[in-house]
């Protein structure tokens, strides 16, 4: 019939040389299979460098993000703080006008002088917030 593969005798090539030859091919394609496998398996340098940008940027903003809340939450402490001040200071001028005394006038005074330190504090901190 038809000889399609032929030896150096013009004889058909065994069935044994057929499967040598396809063990070759086989053998190739899974070489081939296994580093790709191998390739996307495990990460290049660059993909890392990559995700380490990424994670450096997602933290920095992470960092600015809690930096805004610490300032939010100073100005928050301070307003309190002032709250807290005004009501005393209240307190005590209400005490000044019924019996004034020198323990009275002194509280007073120092009520006052913590509030204006804490009256800069806040005007400190909206000053950051804004920037």
């Amino acid at each position: 019939m038809f000889k399609i593969i032929l030896n150096e005798d013009n004889s058909a090539i065994s069935w044994q040389r057929i499967g040598v030859v396809l063990g070759v091919v086989v053998s190739i394609m899974a070489l081939i299979g296994g580093v790709i496998r191998v390739d996307t398996y495990y990460a290049h340098a660059s993909d890392v460098e990559d995700l380490e940008q990424n994670i450096e940027q997602k933290v920095a903003k992470v960092e600015e993000n809690l930096s805004y809340t610490d300032q939010r939450l100073g100005l928050k402490i301070v307003n309190d703080e002032i709250r807290q001040q005004l009501s005393l200071k209240w307190q005590l001028e209400d005490r000044l006008e019924v019996k004034p005394t020198k323990e009275t006038k002194d509280h007073l005074r120092l009520t006052e002088h913590s509030l204006r330190e804490l009256e800069d504090e806040k005007q400190r901190l909206v000053t950051q917030n804004t920037k």
